[in-house]
């Protein structure tokens, strides 16, 4: 796959009302139900709703196709650190104009608030931070210099401040915005005239592969077939818009640029950096592939659950297997008439979902433990004839479980946990 990113300077722009919403508690519930039978999921968040066995949010509902319980909170996270490992821990590339009040930053769609949080605590402390999303799942214990909304970002603005940005950031949106020429121009009308910069960075999820050990037919890219036509059908998209270069330019940005990043399936590189990228994203993926199938297919193509869930065992069979060397390509271009700036990531994402396991040198599947991840090594791909994956015996681990080696503890499930403590809403939605 391949990731696709684009760091944009903005030429001129005006605008004004924000509504500041915070996360809200969990709740609880009795079954009636034998000692045999699991008890019913119950929603964390007041107001969200299960559907097979997933948690969505209410407001706007159904307009965003994905869950939003602990494991899909762990996934966003676990891209997290792919991002920052794949860019050697840069959070932006976009160069930041200084000023003596600090920098004003938006993140649009920020999930969990990771990257938010990430700024405020690594880079900016004198920056005004601001995290939006439809869905109210943020810590509650944030640097004091940010702020959650709970916002519609396709809908309007009002109070978001226009001319007023410095840096506008996007990141994995595609499958969630029906038009994103109206999104760049609203990020536009809100930039900084002449300093304000866009950092956008999305995963083209299209299977790549150059020595065709990747089959055509293969199951991998069917569900990537079935995915692209079900989030066409629901208006949102998942397939990354390759006019997205020419958008821009029309919309009035320049100093377009790309970066070009390999994010392999998993650790076959013999690169060292190459090898731990396809460690976290091949944990990301599998983290994914369930979320990602549920909603598009049963709610838009009408699949069973039977169907869904035989595709994605199947999908992780095929990545499983070393005979597959599918990869990602972070794609960089740099344009515009500044050459000074330094503009950058990218993303054109060559998709291949892989699962959180690997064969040993037997060709036997080993799944991972959370914290012998970092230290696993990918041996020499099976020999012919041998099974990579008997999941009769050896059933993949989907425990949602962050690779927390020894020097990297803050990742952890327990701390990535522990910074999602909720409160009630302090102010009413938009």
């Amino acid at each position: 796959m391949a990731v696709n990113g684009y760091v944009l300077h903005s030429g001129s722009s005006t605008e004004g009302s924000q509504t500041i919403v915070r996360g809200v508690g969990g709740s609880t519930s009795h079954s009636t139900m034998s000692l045999s039978t699991p008890p019913a999921p119950v929603p964390r968040i007041p107001g969200n709703y299960i559907e097979n066995g997933r948690e969505y949010h209410a407001f706007r509902k159904g307009k965003y196709l994905f869950p939003c319980d602990e494991t899909e909170m762990d996934r966003m996270d676990i891209y997290h650190k792919l991002f920052s490992v794949a860019r050697r821990e840069a959070l932006h590339s976009a160069p930041l104009t200084p000023n003596f009040d600090g920098p004003r930053i938006l993140d649009l769609g920020t999930g969990t608030g990771i990257w938010a949080i990430d700024m405020c605590e690594s880079q900016y402390r004198n920056a005004e931070v601001r995290g939006v999303d439809l869905t109210q799942i943020q810590p509650e214990q944030i640097p004091p210099n940010l702020t959650f909304l709970q916002r519609d970002i396709e809908g309007l603005w009002h109070g978001m401040g226009e001319d007023s940005w410095d840096l506008i950031h996007m990141r994995m949106l595609n499958g969630c915005i029906e038009s994103w020429r109206d999104i760049y121009a609203k990020i536009f009308r809100h930039l900084k005239p002449n300093f304000g910069w866009l950092e956008h960075v999305e995963i083209d999820m299209i299977p790549r592969c150059d020595d065709g050990t990747l089959p055509p037919n293969s199951q991998l890219v069917n569900w990537t077939r079935a995915i692209f036509e079900a989030t066409e059908l629901a208006y949102r998209p998942m397939a990354y818009n390759t006019e997205t270069r020419a958008m821009l330019e029309s919309l009035g940005y320049v100093d377009i640029s790309e970066e070009v990043i390999q994010v392999p399936l998993n650790p076959w590189p013999t690169n060292p950096h190459l090898k731990d990228i396809g460690r976290w994203y091949n944990l990301g993926l599998t983290q994914g592939l369930e979320a990602l199938s549920l909603a598009p297919l049963m709610r838009v193509k009408n699949w069973k659950r039977s169907d869904v869930d035989k595709i994605v065992q199947e999908v992780k069979m095929e990545v499983c297997s070393k005979r597959i060397h599918a990869y990602c390509n972070i794609q960089a271009k740099a344009g515009g008439d500044q050459p000074s700036s330094k503009t950058v990531l990218g993303a054109h994402h060559s998709c291949a979902w892989p699962a959180t396991s690997f064969d040993d040198e037997q060709g036997q599947f080993i799944p991972f433990k959370a914290n012998d991840f970092i230290q696993a090594k990918l041996s020499e791909p099976a020999p012919e004839g041998k099974a990579d994956w008997n999941p009769s015996n050896k059933p993949p681990i989907m425990d949602p479980c962050l690779a927390a080696g020894t020097d990297d503890q803050r990742m952890s499930p327990e701390w990535l946990r522990s910074k999602r403590k909720v409160v009630m809403p302090l102010a009413q939605h938009i």
